[in-house]
């Protein structure tokens, strides 16, 4: 009886496993269909770099696959991860959104105020606006602009979780909490096409 419930509790886990895979699945073709605009081929996250500072992922697929420096990496729910720095043929090397050198085009989804999404380490981002009177809101929702050539307009970054002006030019701080679960990536989803057409925008001073 013993052997029969422990055969039981594998095969229940067994299904479990499979029934979160089917789900993913579902979703990463779901985030396909909305988005027929964009060619996303899915990838296996195969390691990441634990330093605070400089982070960064690698992905099981590169020039071999089709792959190049710049191209846009999302979550298989369609949340924007980062961008390819360094390919080889089989690996690539993905610089997080949370990464101190990393620097997106952005902009509010509620007026669509642009502004720039700049990595703060230790898994944080800042929003820039480029106007200081814009109207932003917590709970405000953080789109990329499209602006700067290498993320597709619309990809989901995150959402306001703070505003202050903590600055000596009286610019606003805003933090946001990034729309990914960067720490638990497994698969992610690789923008192959539209293709990046620029090199991208670099956070000044490393942050």
């Amino acid at each position: 009886l013993r052997e029969e419930n422990e055969k039981l509790e594998e095969d229940l886990i067994e299904m479990e496993e499979i029934r979160r895979e089917n789900e993913k699945l579902e979703t990463m073709i779901a985030v396909k269909e909305s988005n027929p605009h964009l060619d996303l081929i899915v990838v296996d996250v195969i390691g990441a770099n634990p330093d605070l500072w400089e982070q960064t992922i690698q992905i099981g697929a590169g020039y071999s696959d089709g792959l190049e420096e710049y191209m846009a990496i999302l979550t298989e729910e369609g949340k924007l991860v980062g961008r390819i720095i360094e390919c080889t043929s089989e690996v690539s090397i993905v610089q997080l959104i949370t990464d101190e050198k990393s620097a997106v085009g952005a902009k509010l989804q509620s007026n669509a105020e642009m502004g720039i999404a700049k990595g703060e380490g230790r898994g944080g981002v800042r929003l820039e606006l480029l106007s200081q009177d814009a109207e932003v809101n917590m709970g405000d929702v953080v789109l990329t602009s499209g602006m700067g050539g290498t993320c597709p307009e619309g990809i989901p970054i995150g959402t306001i979780t703070e505003i202050s002006e903590r600055r000596a030019d009286l610019s606003i701080g805003i933090l946001i909490e990034p729309a990914a679960r960067l720490t638990r990536l497994d698969k992610v989803m690789v923008v192959r096409s539209p293709p990046p057409d620029t090199v991208p925008m670099e956070a000044e001073g490393g942050g």
